[in-house]
């Protein structure tokens, strides 16, 4: 699913991006939970769960990843947290919302669309769940809106082996094309993996206690060209 949503957005969006598949994987999972017949075997099949997989048991591995996740290294912070905003006066069954409570955590409420206080509300909840780095989500909700689904992901680490600051220097970063811009560069023995492959460099750096790492991938032509030729295949070739 990541490699697939990055590499259609990637296409569309010709510019610098940061999306996160672990979010975009628990909405459209917590919105599974409110589908069925044709919608319901399609997102799931996108969602790339096996087809035997029960909704219980899809969301009982969410459940027991976000679990892992949030405790696995204790030098690392990371947060995640789910809500669902949804317009007074939609029904809304309460299977699902006790759902959303009980299996996602979700903060749950109903609110008057119409007023301008919803806005500031949903808004101030991606900011206080991405201590800041998110400030606002909407800038207005549209008069057909009767849900949102949110996912919110905070991250913050330290490198496990730290670049000697004394050593960065600005050197050419290669941009699409044959142009290149000077930009602060980070220089130092580290630990880390490194592997090469046709067409592309990698290398992976530790966060915390190496519990999470950092795999940059270098194309050797054009991002452009590397963008259609890379798979979940080449992802796993390349961890």
């Amino acid at each position: 699913l990541g490699v697939e949503l990055f590499t259609k957005v990637a296409r569309e969006e010709n510019k610098n991006l940061m999306l996160s598949p672990l979010s975009a994987s628990a909405a459209l999972t917590m919105l599974l939970n409110g589908c069925n017949g044709d919608t319901y075997d399609q997102l799931k099949g996108t969602l790339k769960y096996p087809a035997d997989m029960t909704i219980s048991e899809i969301n009982e591995v969410y459940k027991s990843l976000t679990a892992q996740l949030l405790v696995i290294d204790p030098k690392v912070k990371l947060a995640l947290a789910n809500a669902i905003f949804y317009r007074q006066g939609f029904s809304v069954k309460s299977p699902f919302l006790n759902t959303m409570n009980t299996d996602f955590d979700a903060e749950i409420a109903g609110l008057d669309f119409n007023l301008p206080a919803s806005l500031t509300t949903i808004n101030k909840w991606a900011s206080d769940n991405t201590n800041g780095k998110i400030p606002k989500v909407l800038d207005e909700i549209s008069g057909d809106a009767v849900m949102f689904l949110m996912n919110a992901l905070y991250f913050k680490g330290d490198w496990s082996y730290q670049f000697d600051e004394a050593l960065t220097s600005d050197r050419p970063f290669h941009t699409d094309g044959s142009n290149s811009v000077d930009v602060s560069t980070m220089k130092g023995d580290v630990g880390s993996k490194v592997t090469t492959g046709t067409g592309y460099k990698a290398i992976e750096l530790p966060y915390g206690c190496t519990n999470f790492t950092m795999v940059v991938v270098v194309p050797e032509g054009t991002l452009s060209d590397f963008i259609t030729s890379f798979t979940a295949e080449k992802w796993n070739t390349i961890t």
